[in-house]
């Protein structure tokens, strides 16, 4: 026996014709045309597709790849509805939140992945990031897949930017690694985020 439910309202054509092409273009500009993470079969598209992107597309797209992360390791996942705030995200999981940064890097020099560690106002000064506005730096090397889950008290406040030597990127030894800390022992640590 079939149960009668109450009809939804009906919508217009006009609504629809509308709506649909709004639905398939947000959709594209969030996939950027490529998986949520990198691989293999990402290769191509980080070389041939990345360079040609703006810096605020490549951070967008590695915020995405944080997000299904995230959200695949059980995390709720928050995002600010603007992007001038200090974090990009607050994770959650039984009760502990926290505030989240992400960076990201395409390119090496000297063999080694620069992120800015510094943030401009709206004034356009670079100062900073504190223990009082952002608690983890989450840094994607692209072309390797590599993350660092950094936390900020590990960050030094008057370099600003962090240098990530990983082994696979070393193809000499001639230039010495800049920056005096070593966050290979934060690569791949989501468990700190736990």
């Amino acid at each position: 026996m079939r149960t009668s439910r109450a009809a939804a309202p009906a919508k217009s054509a006009s609504w629809s014709r509308l709506c649909q092409p709004r639905i398939r273009r947000a959709a594209t500009v969030v996939t950027l045309n490529a998986p949520a993470t990198p691989s293999r079969h990402t290769d191509r598209w980080l070389r041939f597709v990345a360079p040609s992107m703006t810096l605020k597309v490549r951070g967008g797209w590695a915020e995405s790849v944080f997000q299904n992360l995230a959200i695949a390791m059980g995390f709720t996942v928050c995002k600010p509805w603007n992007d001038n705030g200090p974090f990009d995200f607050i994770i959650e999981r039984d009760g502990r939140m926290l505030r989240i940064q992400v960076k990201s890097a395409f390119t090496a020099c000297h063999n080694q992945f620069q992120f800015k560690s510094k943030r401009s106002k709206e004034t356009r000064t670079e100062r900073p990031y504190t223990a009082a506005e952002v608690d983890f730096f989450a840094c994607l090397i692209a072309p390797l897949d590599i993350w660092y889950i950094i936390p900020i008290a590990e960050v030094s406040t008057r370099q600003g930017a962090i240098y990530v030597r990983p082994p696979e990127a070393v193809v000499s030894h001639v230039c010495p690694q800049r920056g005096s800390r070593n966050y290979e022992k934060f690569r791949e640590r989501w468990d700190l985020l736990q």
